[in-house]
Parts: C-alpha cells; sequence; structure tokens
C-alpha cells in the first residue's frame, strides 16, 4: 500500500480523525504482517461509539517515508493515537509516539498491548507517552476517549490507565475482565489492508501454565466466545466479500472439545449449503487432540488445512519443567492421525535452549523431529526457536530454578526467537547457536529427501494451497516455490487442455500432444546422453537411443499417434500403432512425467 492510498478514504469527505491506531512491528517479513486484532477489536468499539478511527500498520508504515508520515498526521490531526506495542517493537513505538508528539504536541499518546501489561509504571514514564492501558483496551480506550475529546466522563472514573501527574505516576484501579466476549462487537476489517483473508480471535487468557508464556496480559482469565459467535463472525465476513482464509489467532483454539466441535458442524453446513470455500488455520494441543482424534477429523472436514502444535522439546522431563502436560506420546498420536487424513499440514515447534538443556536433550529433539518428519511425510513441518526469556514469564520471574541464565532481556540484538538469548546450567550461548543450525540444516535435510520422494498428489495439493488459498507451507516455501522445472510444470497442468497419463482415457492416447516441461535441450558431450540440468530429486540422463528419441519427439508438435507413426516408419518397426504407444512409448513417458519432465495436452 503507496502512501496515495493510506491517505485515501477511509473516511468520506475529510482527512480528520479522532483515533489513529498504529501497529509498527518490524519490516523483518513485512508481507506476512498482520495488524494486531486486539488492537482491531478497541478501533471497532470506538468507531461504533461514533468516533472517526484509523488504523495504520506495518505494511503501509513500510511503504511510507517519515516525510511522508509527518505529512499524513498534518492531514489526519488526531486528538488520540493508540500503539500496539511486544518487546521487538517497543523501540519503533517510542520512536514514533516521539516523531508525533513533536509534530502535535497536543495530541494524546496511548500506549497497549503485552508490554502495557508488563511493566505500565515504567513505560508511563517515557516523556511521548501520555497513558498506559495494561489488560483489555476496548471499554478504556472509549471512556478514555469519551473524557479527553467530549468531557463527558472525569479522569478519575476512566479505569486501568497509567500516567504522569507532574512527578506522579498515578495508577487507577483496573477494570475487571470482559467476562461476556460474546459481547464484543465483531472487528472490523475493513479499517485494515486485508484483501483474502481474515484473522480473528476466540479466546483470550489460557488455561495452562507453560513457564515460557507471558498471561498477565487478561490477569491469568482464560475466556472463550461461544462457537455461534465465532461463526457467526466468520459467515458475516464470507457473506459480504470473497474470503479465502481464516488465520484464528489463539494459541488454544482447539482444547475445548464441545465448542471445536459445534464451531465445525456450524462451518460445514454453510460450506454445504452456500457452497463457498475458504480455510482457516489455527493452534491446538497435542494432548487434547490425542485424546480427543474426531476433533482433528471435524476441522480437518470444516476447512482446516494447517494445525500449529507446541511441542518445545522431544525430552518428557524438559516438558514437565516447561509445566506442560504433554507427552511425546500424544504428539505421535496426533501426526498419525493426521497421516491418515493426509489433506492438512501440522506443524509443531520445538524450542532450543529449555530448562536444563543439555547435548542429550537437544539430541533427542532432534532424533524426535525426524521421526515425526518420517512418520507423516510432506504432512508434518517442523520449525524450531531459540528460548525468549520473555518479560512476565515464570523463567523470567525465576530463571534459576530452569537452569537458565538469562544473557539479554531486551533483545537489543535481534528479533525474539532467532536467536540465543539464554545459557543454561550445561550448554553456553555459542553451543546453543551451533544446535540451533543443527538443528536447521538437519530438518531441511530430512524435509527435502521426503518432499523428493512424495508422489505428485501430495506435491500438487501444497502448490495449490499457495496459489489458490496464499498457505505457503515450509515444504512449499522451501523447496517447491523457487524450483524452475516445478513452477513450469504446475504452471501447464493448471490448464484444463493438459493431464496427467493417469487421467487420459485409452481410446484417447494417440490424440494427446507429449510436451517437454522445459523447451530446450542439453546433451553430453559425446552427444550419447540427454543431460538434465533443471530435476527434482535425483539427477538422471537419458541413455538409451529410443528414450532420446521419445524426449526429443516430445516437442509439442505431434500427437502420440502421430510419432507411433513415424517410429513405425523409421525404424522399421513390424508393430501395430498401438503397440507402439503402449509397450514402447508409455513406459519412457511415465518415467519423465514421474520427474515432471514431460506433460500432455489435446
Amino acid at each position: 500500500m503507496n502512501f496515495n492510498k493510506m491517505l485515501q478514504n477511509v473516511i468520506p469527505n475529510t482527512y480528520a480523525v479522532d483515533i489513529l491506531f498504529i501497529h509498527a512491528d518490524s519490516f523483518y517479513d513485512v508481507g506476512m504482517a498482520m495488524f494486531s486484532i486486539g488492537t482491531l477489536y478497541v478501533a471497532t468499539v470506538c468507531q461504533q461509539n461514533g468516533y472517526k478511527v484509523k488504523c495504520v500498520g506495518t505494511q503501509e508504515l513500510f511503504h511510507t517515508s517519515k516525510a511522508e508520515l509527518h505529512q499524513a498526521m498534518l492531514l489526519w490531526r488526531p486528538k488520540m493515537v493508540g500503539f500496539y506495542a511486544v518487546i521487538d517493537n517497543i523501540h519503533n513505538v517510542r520512536r514514533y509516539a516521539d516523531w508525533i508528539k513533536k509534530w502535535l504536541p497536543e495530541t494524546k499518546t496511548v500506549v497497549g498491548g503485552p508490554m502495557a501489561s508488563i511493566d505500565p509504571v515504567e513505560l508511563a514514564k517515557h516523556p511521548s507517552f501520555d497513558f498506559i492501558v495494561p489488560g483489555e483496551g476496548e471499554y478504556i480506550m472509549r471512556d478514555l476517549a469519551n473524557c479527553l475529546l467530549r468531557g463527558t466522563m472525569p479522569l478519575e472514573q476512566v479505569q486501568s490507565i497509567v500516567y504522569r501527574q507532574g512527578k506522579d505516576i498515578r495508577v487507577h484501579q483496573r477494570a475487571p475482565v470482559i467476562e461476556d466476549l460474546d459481547s464484543l462487537p465483531f472487528p472490523n476489517h475493513d479499517l485494515v489492508n486485508m484483501t483474502h483473508g481474515q484473522h480473528i480471535s476466540t479466546g483470550r487468557g489460557c488455561p495452562y501454565q507453560c513457564a515460557f508464556c507471558f498471561k498477565e496480559e487478561y490477569n491469568h482469565r482464560f475466556r472463550c466466545r461461544s462457537a455461534q459467535n465465532i461463526a457467526a463472525e466468520i459467515i458475516a465476513r464470507a457473506d459480504k466479500k470473497p474470503l479465502t482464509n481464516v488465520y484464528i489467532t489463539d494459541d488454544v483454539f482447539a482444547v475445548d472439545h464441545k465448542r471445536t466441535m459445534e464451531f465445525c458442524r456450524i462451518i460445514s453446513e454453510y460450506k454445504r449449503k452456500t457452497k463457498k470455500n475458504f480455510i482457516f488455520f489455527c493452534e491446538g494441543r497435542a494432548e487434547v487432540i490425542a485424546r480427543h482424534p474426531e476433533m482433528l477429523d471435524a476441522l480437518v472436514e470444516a476447512g482446516m488445512v494447517r494445525l500449529q502444535i507446541g511441542i518445545e522439546s522431544g525430552d518428557a522431563q524438559m516438558l514437565r519443567d516447561y509445566g506442560k502436560n504433554l507427552k511425546p506420546e500424544h504428539v505421535v498420536a496426533t501426526v498419525e492421525h493426521a497421516q491418515r487424513l493426509k489433506n492438512l499440514t501440522v506443524a509443531g515447534n520445538f524450542i532450543i535452549g529449555g530448562p536444563h538443556e543439555s547435548h542429550a536433550t537437544l539430541q533427542k529433539s532432534l532424533d524426535f523431529a525426524k521421526h515425526l518428519l518420517r512418520l507423516a511425510p510432506a504432512v508434518f513441518e517442523c520449525t524450531h526457536t531459540g528460548l525468549s526469556a520473555l518479560p512476565g514469564t515464570l523463567i523470567t520471574k525465576n530463571p534459576e530454578k530452569y537452569g537458565i541464565k538469562v544473557l539479554d532481556t531486551d533483545f537489543l540484538k535481534g528479533m525474539t526467537l532467532t536467536d540465543s538469548y539464554c545459557e543454561t546450567d550445561h550448554l553456553n550461548r555459542n553451543e546453543l547457536r551451533n544446535w540451533y543450525q543443527t538443528f536447521e540444516r538437519e530438518i531441511n535435510l530430512t524435509m527435502q529427501d521426503i518432499i523428493h520422494s512424495a508422489s505428485f498428489e501430495t506435491i500438487l495439493r501444497h502448490a495449490n494451497w499457495a496459489s489458490q488459498w496464499h498457505l505457503f507451507t515450509f515444504y512449499y516455501g522451501r523447496f517447491i516455490a523457487g524450483h524452475e522445472l516445478l513452477q513450469q510444470y504446475f504452471s501447464l497442468i493448471s490448464s484444463p487442455r493438459f493431464k496427467r497419463l493417469a487421467h487420459i482415457p485409452h481410446m484417447e492416447l494417440s490424440e494427446y500432444v507429449p510436451m517437454r516441461t522445459i523447451s530446450s535441450r542439453v546433451y553430453s558431450k559425446d552427444g550419447r546422453k540427454v543431460i538434465f540440468p533443471a530435476c527434482w530429486g535425483k539427477k538422471f540422463a537419458l541413455s538409451k537411443p529410443l528414450e532420446i528419441l521419445l524426449y526429443e519427439y516430445a516437442s509439442a508438435k505431434m500427437t502420440m499417434g502421430e510419432i507411433a507413426a513415424l517410429l513405425k516408419q523409421e525404424l522399421k518397426l513390424k508393430k501395430t500403432p498401438y503397440q507402439i504407444i503402449y509397450q514402447m512409448m508409455l513406459p519412457v513417458y511415465k518415467m519423465l512425467e514421474d520427474r515432471y519432465q514431460i506433460v500432455f495436452y489435446k
């Protein structure tokens, strides 16, 4: 989105903005950046209460210079600016707040998000932050706007806010959590730049106590929206405009069996009645799915194509140290069931450098990851991250208990999860970094072996997920997307004129034209072999004269019947054209097709 588009008429007939909401993440992976769903809820509540609001996200900021942003701020002249702050973007938030207070000194800045809940008093000391809002911000931001912009509420009555008053920091009583999440309006996705998909939050808090996770934003309270309410939001969006995918952002969406099954029933029924089709991604817990495998069946039937699970480690003791109820056998059961279903991917994450991590525990994790990859070829995918001792987590509060030494609490040298920011009582930082690279190399090699031996249907499934649904699996991104041969092959086979041999009726074989996927040919120096520089899997060459001749004739000029007639004449064969096709041509063409070197059209 360029600068002019960022300015255009979100608010008809005027540039004036009451409240501007900014989500300013790092510019790494900017193409995948999404506007915070929590901030979008806050913006929607303010909009429904009569305020003119605008949302600016990372993608818009990426295409906007500082001078252009300055110009936009002078046009919009927002009376309040709300920021979403996490550990990885707090420096950006400070910088943007400093600019805005310099450009528009009367504008009030408000900071929410996880960082606002971790240490609101410390944040309030920054001179460019006027108010900090820990916890849920929907009604707090509305009340603060009523106070500052309309003068209809005294500041003393606005709950949860933290702010400077002279040399003091004022901390107001924390508002109770929102018990009935169904009472909140559906977030207005028209406020953000999302053209094909939708991200949705179905609950707040978490029922689990993982040592690496931050929960204080919602006072440790776990609350869920009803299945009916979640489905109604998705259906409302699908009825309004084309919808390709839905990303359910909750860490623990698929943990409530009854709610999950009811959600799947409603969505599946809606799709059957309307013939509309879209996919969704979600996260779940392997121990829950292992106990209720029918949940996975229902999710896939409703359109789920990607399930994210946290595995963390292949060592059972480390899982107990993390405070997880997970056992390795739960993961195996979930992955095995996914393999039987086929039409999905399961992405599992491992953490490098957890409690009392050692060479032995990391070898267990690596062996377990490779076992899972082979257990469900091209269905299970693997990621790994470094342990990030995030502020407010149990590990950060008591690292010694977990055998961890925290080296960088502010993550000033990089993004969280991408490096080792801790050491353990067995491994130093450099050893953990070496293991990170070992994990990367070994997992990639294993996945490469798997995808190269995968069936055409499996590879096509990953390619279609990317082209039709904007789901880019790790197999697709790492191995399929940049492969010249496969990209050309799937481009051709996407045409209704092209077919694979298995789908051509026998009586029509002679009418189909064989066509090399890559037009040019490469020969050995002596001219006795055809070499394939672009190969999928192991390198190979054609050396038998008949194989070379049939490959040369696959020039998109003659049908198989015409090639058979030519062969009969050239080689003085006594076979019928039918025999030549079935006995001589098809074995060679099937071998080439299996290697994606040839296609057929009529």
